[in-house]
């Protein structure tokens, strides 16, 4: 028992140990670049496969990625000594994997780990692979292996558990191509397809495979509806079936006239002559020969070099076609953008409007008050003189001193009716320095954190209410959000009717306004949800989308209508995340630049490529509620 107990103690402090050493590891990363850092990476990844599974495949995965950058053909100054730590990281990636039960993954990992290391020869990586592949095939059997009275069993709900499976996947892919949703209409669609198959029913696949056609070809993916299009008329052919044939060719017919058109279009701008580009053809078709005898030869160096020198011609050419296709959507992007532009013009002019109506009311207060002042003034040197040669006169004195303390009184009260007033249009904070700034036309480049907050089924909630209820409902539900924000060092910009923008990080009075945003946006989803179970606000979902870089604050107008606004690409951004929560059935979605400066991160972000509207890149989400 003794012994036992000690074995424990020392694996713990083992551990420990281990632990200890990885964290001190993965700190000096920072520092380190290209191959060190690689080396770096694969280093913590070992540590942490025993101690930390999770952060193992994280660094595995990072080790992996920036292999691929730093083995790329185009790198010429690259030492192949080094070529081995590339196989390290698909093999310690694969181990990672193969530890959270991820069998898949794990087994193209050693795949690849195995090619590259016969290349290189490395027999320390070709024996880790191996053994691994050995444990995957072990696996594989193990789930494979099936009790003949279970299979009895099952044989006779299988065959109603799939015309279940097929009528759902059916019926789901019906309802989402009504609904407009054409992704998951295909994706439901192939489902069935899927289903179908295993039942061999090929008539009603090639039906399947029209319609999936017809929805690729209304999305405008002429390539993907021409690959459907054919599946179906080969089954058709195959089965002798003459009904939707017609269809079939009709579509078909259309589509290869847009194609001819657009493959038209880019041989205009082809980058070689025709008897250029016959010469370019002639050398790929030699370049794929060579890599095949050189593969044949088991030269796999060689074979490699032949296949990227084919990549790279084909890289041309795909740029070249990219580059078209992006300039004919390129207008419509922008008829996109400047529709979305013209709706927030509209909705900044109904603000200044409003802004520009109490700024009238305040200056008209301010210049009868100026005159006031005036005449209390003449009237205070007309009762001095008064006093001066006649004692008699002392009353009327005294009235007019009483009036000028009465008059003091009201400038108090209307400098902090101002001040409120200036409070509520833009927060405490921010009106504070606004009143002691010298310059109020100082424009300052601040690093703030945008949330966008919006009310789902909002237009439909009012439709029926009268203007005192939906008031009400907006008080109850904005009143509570306000203060969130305003004690998490947040201001709120702009209120949208159905929702605001708020701003983290104009106040200058936060460590870290990423971490006061996510919090803030939490806890208003704590705090709606417990309302809504009392009973003090009406069921409602809400969609809040967070973004984070720098923007441009200040004063924007003249000197007779100004107003304190944010803008810049973050806002833009924040505003298109906020919109994903419908596609993605949330009620939080941060992007990465959020995530990457909290101070309390996820152990394992589980980030989404996104395309945005207004951007060429994808930019990466994460869905957090």
């Amino acid at each position: 028992m003794k012994e036992t107990l000690l074995l424990i103690f020392l694996f713990c402090i083992t551990l420990s140990g281990l632990s200890q050493s990885a964290e001190q590891l993965e700190k000096s990363l920072d520092d380190k670049y290209g191959i060190d850092r690689l080396r770096g990476l694969n280093q913590v990844s070992g540590l942490y496969l025993e101690s930390s599974p999770r952060k193992a495949l994280r660094f595995s995965r990072e080790a992996v990625d920036l292999s691929e950058k730093i083995f790329h053909t185009k790198n010429g100054n690259l030492n192949k000594e080094h070529a081995y730590l590339q196989v390290d990281a698909y093999n310690l990636l694969g181990e990672s994997q193969y530890n959270r039960s991820k069998y898949e993954s794990a087994k193209k990992s050693f795949d690849w780990s195995l090619y590259l290391a016969k290349m290189l020869k490395y027999q320390a990586g070709i024996d880790k692979a191996e053994d691994y592949m050995t444990k995957l095939t072990a696996v594989e059997v193990k789930d494979r292996k099936v009790d003949l009275e279970d299979i009895k069993i099952g044989q006779a709900l299988k065959s109603k558990a799939s015309d279940l499976n097929i009528n759902a996947a059916h019926k789901l892919a019906v309802d989402a191509e009504k609904n407009g949703n054409s992704t998951k209409a295909i994706n439901q669609y192939q489902r069935e397809i899927q289903l179908r198959e295993n039942e061999g029913d090929y008539a009603s696949i090639a039906s399947i495979n029209l319609k999936v056609g017809e929805i690729y070809q209304q999305s405008g993916d002429n390539t993907k509806a021409l690959e459907f299009y054919s599946e179906a008329l080969r089954l058709k052919e195959g089965l002798r079936d003459t009904t939707e044939l017609s269809v079939i060719r009709a579509n078909l017919e259309q589509l290869n006239t847009d194609r001819k058109t657009e493959i038209e279009t880019i041989a205009k701008v082809s980058p070689w002559t025709e008897s250029e580009q016959q010469e370019v053809e002639a050398k790929k078709n030699d370049y794929i020969q060579l890599a095949a005898t050189s593969e044949l030869k088991e030269d796999y160096k060689k074979s490699l070099e032949y296949y990227k020198l084919y990549t790279q011609i084909r890289e041309t050419e795909q740029a070249q076609q990219l580059a078209l296709l992006e300039k004919t959507n390129e207008l419509d992007r922008r008829s996109k953008d400047l529709n979305l532009l013209q709706q927030e013009k509209e909705i900044q002019d109904l603000q200044l409007q409003q802004q520009e109506e109490k700024i009238a009311e305040e200056q008209a207060f301010k210049a009868n008050l100026a005159i006031g002042l005036g005449i209390v003034a003449i009237l205070a040197i007309g009762i001095f003189v008064l006093y001066r040669s006649k004692n008699s006169a002392l009353s009327k004195l005294d009235k007019a001193y009483t009036d000028l303390q009465e008059t003091q009184v009201k400038l108090v009260s209307a400098e902090q009716r101002i001040k409120k007033l200036l409070d509520q249009q833009v927060g405490p904070r921010v009106a504070e320095q606004l009143m002691v700034a010298k310059d109020k036309k100082d424009v300052q480049k601040k690093f703030v954190c945008v949330m966008f907050l919006d009310i789902r089924g909002f237009t439909p909630f009012v439709e029926k209410k009268k203007p005192e209820e939906i008031i009400a409902y907006q008080n109850a539900v904005f009143g509570f959000m306000i203060d969130i924000i305003d004690k998490h060092h947040g201001i709120i910009n702009q209120f949208l009717g159905d929702g605001f923008m708020a701003t983290f990080g104009v106040s200058d009075n936060s460590d870290n306004v990423c971490q006061d945003a996510v919090d803030a946006a939490e806890e208003i989803l704590k705090e709606l949800n417990s309302k809504i179970e009392m009973g003090e606000v009406a069921k409602t979902e809400v969609g809040i989308g967070l973004h984070a870089g720098d923007v441009v604050a200040g004063n924007v107008g003249t000197d007779l209508r100004q107003q304190y606004s944010v803008t810049g690409n973050t806002v833009i951004l924040a505003s298109r995340i906020e919109q994903l929560n419908k596609e993605h059935n949330s009620q939080l979605i941060i992007s990465e630049e959020v995530h990457d400066h909290l101070t309390r991160p996820a152990a394992e972000a589980d980030f989404i490529s996104v395309q945005v509207k207004g951007r060429k890149q994808p930019i990466k989400i994460m869905k957090v509620a």
